[in-house]
């Protein structure tokens, strides 16, 4: 508004000053008004538009990543984990997906299987269509070792086999982490041992 008052009073003299030099210099300072005003909106619609294009394109690129590499390289972890500590059976995974909003991910197409040396002894065959893992405290895995989960799905799983059980029991297996599952969910279990 006050520079639209400030144009007023330079009109206003042109009225009354009609001198040459006055309205030179009235005509000078409105354009430098204008000007003035023009190339801070540009300058300043020029920075919002790359704000908003910088931030977009990290969005894109962070996904972009996630599913290329972070979302392979996390599946092939959990599977070389899973089979480096079990004696009697392999793991396959088939795919792995990230949910940065969920703080979760999901593992499908997961199979089970006695290893071949160990097929006589007894045979186990397992397919889980998906396991969905939600609500993963990531401080608290990262800095404290403790990995606390809301909630774990488990879709569409099918185990049929047979399993020996020793007559001796062996020593307990201990986990050095501390785990914390809120809730468990089964959909459409079929197990026939």
């Amino acid at each position: 508004m006050n520079d639209v008052n400030l144009i007023r009073n330079n009109v206003t003299h042109w009225k009354t000053n009609c001198g040459i030099f006055r309205i030179y210099f009235n005509l000078s300072v409105i354009w430098a008004i204008c000007f003035y005003k023009s190339q801070i909106f540009s300058m300043l619609r020029k920075f919002i538009l790359s704000f908003i294009l910088g931030i977009f394109t990290l969005l894109l690129l962070f996904l972009i990543l996630t599913k290329v590499v972070f979302e392979p390289w996390i599946g092939r972890k959990i599977q070389t984990a899973i089979n480096e500590r079990n004696k009697e059976y392999v793991v396959a995974i088939g795919k792995v997906n990230i949910s940065v909003r969920k703080s979760g991910l999901e593992l499908e197409n997961i199979t089970l299987r006695t290893k071949p040396a160990l097929k006589g002894i007894g045979d186990l065959k397992g397919e889980v269509g998906s396991i969905r893992v939600e609500g993963i405290n990531l401080v608290k895995a990262i800095f404290k070792k403790d990995i606390e989960i809301r909630e774990v799905t488990i879709f569409n799983s099918s185990i049929k086999g047979s399993i020996p059980f020793p007559e001796k029991t062996g020593p307990p297996k201990i986990s050095t982490l501390n785990i914390r599952i809120d809730s468990i969910f089964l959909d459409r279990t079929n197990v026939e041992i």
